[in-house]
């Protein structure tokens, strides 16, 4: 049965390692798999799927297996997409990680507590709507920031709607507009009459780009900016 990183490529989620992964009963000989990458363990039905006609781990199995082989980043990674395309619901993925780290030892311990620390984000508020706004939310997260809001609007002092963005820390009255030629991230939408520098002007509120190279954790470019916009006293939170 494909499992651990073969079965997120059957997903679309990952590219296929080069020696396919699968998992045979804990009683098997595995005599016939040279060419494969065997885990041995008994998996009970609802651990079991089929896609594109090949037998395969489910969706949350999947997951469960690939956070003992994956960095934090790709982790990551791996569960955003697999949330954002509704391949099974948060909280299910979340109960399911609880448990299995409960009775869990050594290596795969510390994968299902890298899975939870990556599930933060999706435990509590609205889903974040694409992997790029995890992301964003993980990185604001870490550098003590507050949490960004999303479908955030902005109205004028007469009450005019202004401008719109997914994303925007509204303490810090701060859009985030993720630049993508995907779009598949946080836009901020400006109202046809009104101008960028206008917007900010009346209402105080700051538009701040954002690209997938803010997002890499080596990148504080973001960061920065973000802290020349903070207001005076703030003090960060406990990440």
């Amino acid at each position: 049965m494909a499992s651990h990183l073969t079965a997120p490529a059957l997903y679309g989620l990952l590219k296929p390692p080069v020696a396919p992964h699968v998992t045979i009963p804990t009683k098997a000989s595995g005599r016939r798999l040279r060419e494969a990458t065997a885990f041995r363990t008994d998996l009970g039905r609802s651990d079991k799927a089929v896609k594109d006609h090949i037998p395969c781990t489910t969706p949350v199995r999947t997951v469960l297996d690939c956070s003992e082989l994956l960095d934090t980043e790709a982790l990551c990674d791996l569960v955003d997409s697999a949330l954002c395309r509704k391949l099974m619901q948060p909280s299910k993925l979340i109960r399911a990680a609880e448990a299995a780290w409960r009775s869990a030892r050594k290596a795969r311990r510390a994968g299902l507590g890298r899975l939870l620390e990556a599930l933060v984000v999706w435990r509590s508020g609205a889903p974040p709507g694409s992997p790029p706004e995890a992301k964003l939310q993980r990185r604001l997260k870490e550098w003590g920031f507050p949490p960004a809001q999303r479908q955030v609007e902005v109205y004028g002092k007469d009450g005019r709607f202004i401008a719109r963005a997914d994303l925007g820390i509204v303490e810090w009255k701060v859009l985030l507009e993720y630049d993508s030629d995907e779009n598949h991230g946080p836009r901020c939408w400006v109202a046809d009459d009104e101008r960028l520098d206008r917007v900010e002007e009346e209402t105080g509120w700051r538009v701040v780009p954002v690209d997938r190279f803010d997002l890499r954790p080596s990148n504080n470019n973001l960061r920065d900016r973000l802290e020349k916009l903070r207001p005076p006293g703030w003090k960060p939170l406990a990440a």
